[in-house]
């Protein structure tokens, strides 16, 4: 499975009917893994991270599978892994996501208001999509979301002391990458990312995931930190959209692959 996945022109053009139809709706939350009985815990591989975070990664004999999505770690269960963190797996962050005239757009709390993220179609007859933001009627970023796709242009928009930051999904046949903007700024130029997704507020503090030199790292609080995997699995849609990282106020949980290997791994403020 590939991060730069290219999305063939016949997709993105039968998409672009369906969006502009009104029927491109923001995709349903991950569905949540669960653990069906008690069992004593097998522990996991556990590294600190910076910020008060901490990373517990489970070796799986291959990768997860689908419908329904499940996985094989190498030593213990599936059950009593999840059953660890389950209470803090299961409060999921609140979903702001919605649709305005047919079009995907996203909330968040701003100052004395409302931020609103909206996926428009300037032209038409192009179906190129912009992300813009609005701060009350007032127009204060735009950025380019490509053309319409099986997933959600408008991935995350979160604001937080002070600042705001907007998660983008650049679609078009030759790319397929997260876009981070933080005040206006793009992320990845300034830090040099490939790629930039999966951000969220994480116990208070802005996290999200990068792929830079080939490598998948973490950036929390204003520190960064490589992970050491190659890939971590995201913006899938459809039946594949339950291997994305499921997301929760204190925590993400997602499956990642290294060197051949893969791995369920749980990162979060566990004290």
């Amino acid at each position: 499975m590939n991060i730069h996945r290219k999305i063939p022109s016949a997709c993105l053009l039968v998409c672009s009917w369906l969006l502009l139809a009104g029927c491109a709706v923001p995709p349903s939350p991950t569905p949540e893994l669960t653990a069906v009985q008690d069992v004593v815990l097998t522990a996991p591989i556990t590294r600190p991270l910076p910020g008060g975070l901490t990373l517990e990664e489970y070796l799986l004999v291959g990768p997860p599978t689908l419908e329904p999505l499940s996985f094989t770690p190498a030593q213990g269960s599936q059950a009593e892994i999840l059953a660890r963190h389950a209470s803090l797996r299961e409060n999921r962050l609140p979903n702001r996501m919605t649709t305005i005239k047919g079009n995907p757009a996203i909330t968040a709390d701003w100052q004395d208001g409302t931020l609103l993220a909206e996926a428009v179609t300037p032209n038409p007859e192009t179906h190129a999509m912009m992300a813009e933001l609005l701060s009350g009627d007032q127009l204060i970023f735009s950025a380019p979301a490509g053309l319409p796709s099986p997933a959600n242009p408008l991935q995350g928009l979160w604001t937080y002391d002070g600042h705001w930051a907007l998660e983008v999904l650049l679609a078009t046949p030759d790319v397929w990458r997260g876009n981070i903007y933080l005040d206006g700024q793009l992320l990845n130029d300034l830090y040099g990312y490939e790629e930039a997704f999966g951000s969220q507020l994480l116990a208070g503090k802005f996290f999200y995931f990068y792929l830079k030199d080939g490598g998948i790292g973490a950036a929390y609080d204003e520190g960064q930190v490589d992970l050491g995997y190659s890939q971590v699995p995201h913006y899938r849609c459809c039946s594949e959209s339950i291997i994305n990282p499921q997301q929760a106020e204190d925590m993400v949980a997602f499956f990642a692959e290294r060197e051949g290997a893969w791995y369920y791994v749980e990162l979060g403020r566990f004290d």
